[in-house]
């Protein structure tokens, strides 16, 4: 394989993060947001990704270039989500769109999750990263519009229970700072991390007031899905011959319950002959109430 096929792969690898779940800061896309953009390349990528709480992620994502220095990235996938008392499956679909220079990218975005009856989730993201010699560093900026629509039963003494229907909607905003430093011409620093701001508004009487998907556990499969008020993460990318490792610890404070997870993960980019490359990795979360979640993930895409 040559070195310039070599580059294209990687690239590849560190562009599919983006389009292939949604657009949300909590994705392990932050790892490579900063890179080198596979601009001018086509690219097919299908994901799956499970951990043992049940929860699982089926996805497929295309890239296309737009012009010389664009890139317009489509995403479409399933997933099921483990939340306090039952599983939750939804469809998502995003649509990124880039333009890089020498020493800027840009990227916004949208990304929409419907779990087919109850449950709406509108994200919109914008980035701009900065590149100065072996530096990057960036401005991420975040929202989400989430509606759940839920129906309880209510108890009456003497009387036949009443159904109540109730209206939950969750609107956020997100501020964060991505980096990286090229420590080497094998080595590669990255750190981001980012604040969020939620406001809750519910149609029905306050003391039923609940939204079913913050019981969400976080854990490397899930974390697109999840309401979060500070997540940071740290890492580091060893470039071998022919492969890219990357070593990533995330820590996540969940909104509401203020409960911390942390998260390791370990990942690698393999090219396969000219125009294929495999990206599996690994991860453990653990919190103080939920206990440990083992996750693990494949990618397979394909160039040209």
């Amino acid at each position: 394989m040559t070195k310039a096929a070599l580059r294209n792969c990687i690239r590849l690898a560190l562009l599919t993060g983006f389009a292939s779940l949604s657009l949300a800061t909590q994705s392990r896309a932050d790892e490579a947001s900063d890179e080198d953009s596979a601009v001018g390349t086509r690219f097919a990528t299908l994901s799956a990704e499970a951990d043992d709480d049940s929860s699982h992620v089926l996805s497929g994502s295309v890239g296309l270039p737009l012009g010389r220095r664009g890139h317009l990235d489509l995403g479409l996938g399933r997933s099921r989500a483990t939340l306090a008392n039952a599983e939750e499956d939804s469809t998502f679909a995003s649509i990124d769109v880039g333009l890089d220079t020498d020493r800027t990218r840009m990227q916004i975005g949208y990304a929409f999750r419907d779990d087919g009856d109850s449950f709406r989730q509108h994200d919109f993201r914008g980035q701009f990263t900065l590149v100065r010699g072996i530096g990057r560093i960036g401005l991420d900026l975040f929202y989400r519009d989430a509606q759940d629509e839920t129906v309880t039963s209510v108890e009456r003494r003497r009387r036949d229970s009443r159904s109540i229907r109730v209206i939950e909607s969750m609107e956020g905003t997100g501020v964060g700072l991505h980096g990286s430093l090229d420590v080497s011409d094998r080595v590669r620093l990255f750190a981001s991390g980012m604040t969020y701001d939620y406001n809750r508004d519910v149609d029905a009487p306050a003391f039923l007031s609940r939204f079913p998907r913050l019981s969400l556990r976080v854990t490397g499969v899930t974390r697109d899905e999840a309401f979060l008020d500070n997540t940071a993460r740290i890492g580091v990318d060893y470039t071998f011959e022919l492969a890219t490792v990357s070593v990533t610890y995330i820590r996540d404070e969940e909104v509401d319950t203020h409960d911390i997870t942390d998260t390791g993960e370990l990942s690698a980019d393999i090219p396969v002959g000219e125009r294929w490359l495999l990206s599996p990795w690994l991860g453990y979360s653990s919190d103080d109430t939920e206990g440990g979640t083992a996750s693990a993930g494949m990618s397979v895409s394909i160039l040209w």
